[in-house]
């Protein structure tokens, strides 16, 4: 999946005014498009790279992963309030290295449990994504 296609969601868009809504999808056409000074002023003028990372890790787009968490995008966000699941737990239940060690090199929290007691392991482990296990139990190791 491309970046072009994988970055549908900001959020609920009725949250925001029209002004920020503009600017929160200029974010995104900034990042679809690899234009990383344009992106940078974006957030410097208000936009919220955490209101966009959900989508990324959920639809599986490691490159715009990798670039809302260097836009300062938080890698331990609670992304289920109700399970307390994190990013880190949707991308293990996912199975993508590439968002997995994005996420682990920003400082997410391995050992993080959910509302049900689960790490980002034993989900990675649950759903059958064993390399995504294996990548988890060796960063848990460094």
């Amino acid at each position: 999946m491309s970046i072009r296609t994988g970055l549908s969601g900001i959020g609920d868009p009725r949250l925001f005014s029209d002004g920020m809504r503009i600017a929160h999808y200029s974010l995104q056409r900034a990042i679809m498009a690899g234009n990383k000074e344009e992106a940078r002023a974006l957030v410097n003028a208000g936009c919220c790279p955490d209101l966009m990372i959900p989508s990324a890790v959920e639809q599986q787009v490691p490159e715009a992963v990798v670039a809302l968490l260097d836009l300062g995008a938080s890698s331990n966000l609670v992304v289920d309030d109700f399970f307390g699941t994190t990013l880190l737990h949707d991308a293990a239940y996912g199975g993508n290295i590439e968002i997995l060690a994005a996420l682990v090199r920003h400082g997410a929290v391995l050992d993080r449990r959910d509302k049900n007691n689960r790490t980002p392991l034993k989900v990675a482990e649950m759903c059958g994504n064993h390399a995504a296990a294996d990548y988890l139990r060796s960063a848990a190791r460094i």
